[in-house]
């Protein structure tokens, strides 16, 4: 056998699919940077048993960063596996699961659970900056903190984790220089944009993604259960989506060589079809892309939106308010079909940037949130469609999940003439910023924008809170649990319960 090494990136465990007896679990791993052959040798065996399963694939090229996905075909539900994955220069017999030694390989186990469990189980968050400081690993902290619940007293299951948007904030440094290993230094050098664009490349952007995902403990979250993602504005630049980017040619190649990097860490549902990265060009339309996908798991349905690559925003002379949009009409009509589904009796919609509440705008406010019309709140019209389409067709249990705005909070929104209608915005964010909005930063209260004053939001959590977190979610028969822990202590900050009809 040739030389075997462990994945420098992953096992990250992404996609899974159920069919009526078996699943199966779609893999990303990455090997070493070499012009020769790798192939990953991954093999697994039930919790018990001697019986092994072995799958094999080679690695692609530099191009895609000397990473594949591997499908893990036909598996058992209900089963717990221990599993080993491994590269080898070359391709050769599969190694013997108890003969590969800890140096060699990546362990780890995971669970098939069955697709009709009563009860679901997922964390969700976004926005996980790279720790501007380092030595204190606060951009690990949330993930040591899930770990940390599943082996405690109270073992805690998940079945999966949704990340929602600015997994890595690719328009900023590394902190790879020298200056940026000490802490003073370091945190000036990571909060701060990169200003010469030609420096936000590929390899900028791959750099990001190989820091943020072989930290240790959210390594370890990702190799144990699924991860579903979607991308908010700084996986390619802050304020992507809006009329400030997009302005010059650099910024095409920048969206270029992001979306080429995402497609490669963060895409694994295969209804994504991204689009062809050489018709991304300044002064042509962007081509049409398709980066949302749902799933569903026991009884809930999840849509995973889409809100920034064909996205329409006001432009500067504000002379194309009638072609604005944050969404596509196909993508849209998606969204109405899945709304309309009898197969899920709670309907999780993630959308990056919130639904509600709209933002308070004072002077001071514009300050410091200096981009409410980014969100939902900037594109009224697609958001009473949304809001209205559920109203008529008496849709319950809708609830919207979001990242974006590095404060959590919990909302309900009813209508003053429909006493039927209500839906539910949970936000969760950030796993790890440290800055963020405050509570006067939200009209906490008031309608929503462009709906005649008939919507109106709810606080069901009191203050936002803008400490480091996550949010767990659990769907039980009758309600949805709804906790939202600090990222560190793991200390329940705010905790809701969302009533099911």
């Amino acid at each position: 056998m040739n030389k075997l090494t462990k994945p420098t990136v992953g096992p990250l465990l992404g996609y899974r699919e159920y069919s009526k007896d078996t699943a199966l679990q779609r893999v990303l791993v990455r090997g070493r940077e070499t012009d020769k052959k790798q192939t990953c040798y991954f093999i697994l065996r039930e919790i018990g048993s001697l019986a092994e399963l072995k799958f094999s694939k080679q690695l692609k090229g530099k191009n895609a960063d000397y990473t594949t996905t591997i499908d893990l075909k036909n598996l058992p539900l209900d089963t717990r596996f221990e599993y080993k994955a491994t590269i080898a220069q070359g391709a050769k017999k599969p190694p013997k699961f108890d003969m590969l030694k800890g140096k060699d390989c990546f362990s780890g186990v995971f669970e098939t659970r069955n697709k009709n469990d009563s009860v679901t189980s997922f964390v969700f968050g976004s926005c996980c900056h790279l720790s501007l400081v380092g030595l204190n690993k606060a951009d690990d902290a949330s993930f040591k903190t899930i770990l940390e619940q599943w082996e405690g007293p109270n073992k805690i299951n998940d079945d999966f984790i949704m990340m929602l948007g600015d997994q890595i904030y690719g328009d900023h440094r590394t902190g790879k220089s020298f200056l940026g290993k000490l802490p003073v230094f370091r945190a000036i050098i990571l909060a701060l944009k990169i200003k010469n664009k030609t420096k936000i490349n590929f390899k900028h952007y791959l750099s990001h993604y190989k820091k943020a995902f072989k930290k240790t403990n959210k390594r370890r979250v990702m190799a144990t259960i699924p991860t579903y993602m979607t991308f908010d504005d700084h996986e390619v630049h802050n304020d992507w989506g809006s009329n400030k980017f997009l302005k010059v040619s650099e910024d095409y190649d920048i969206l270029s060589d992001a979306m080429k990097a995402y497609n490669i860490y963060q895409v694994s549902h295969p209804e994504v079809k991204p689009p062809r990265l050489s018709d991304i060009q300044f002064g042509k339309v962007l081509p049409a892309a398709k980066y949302y996908y749902q799933y569903q798991h026991g009884k809930s349905g999840f849509f995973v939106m889409d809100t920034r690559f064909n996205k329409i925003p006001l432009n500067e002379d504000k002379t194309n308010e009638a072609q604005m949009r944050m969404i596509t009409g196909v993508q849209m009509t998606a969204l109405k079909k899945f709304l309309s589904s009898p197969d899920h009796r709670v309907k999780f919609i993630g959308t990056s940037v919130p639904m509600m509440p709209d933002a308070e705008l004072t002077w001071l406010n514009q300050r410091f949130d200096n981009s409410p019309d980014d969100r939902w709140e900037g594109y009224v019209k697609q958001r009473l469609e949304i809001l209205d389409y559920i109203k008529q067709h008496k849709i319950p249990n809708v609830i919207f999940l979001s990242g974006d705005v590095h404060v959590s909070y919990a909302f309900s929104l009813s209508h003053k003439s429909n006493k039927s209608f209500k839906v539910h915005q949970l936000t969760s964010s950030a796993f790890n910023w440290g800055l963020g909005l405050n509570d006067g930063h939200f009209a906490k209260s008031a309608p929503l924008k462009g709906t005649n004053n008939t919507y109106v939001p709810k606080n069901l959590a009191g203050k936002v809170i803008n400490e480091d977190n996550f949010c767990r979610v659990a769907v039980k028969t009758n309600k949805v649990d709804v906790k939202f822990y600090h990222a560190k202590t793991g200390k329940v900050l705010r905790s809701v319960d969302i009533d099911l009809v």
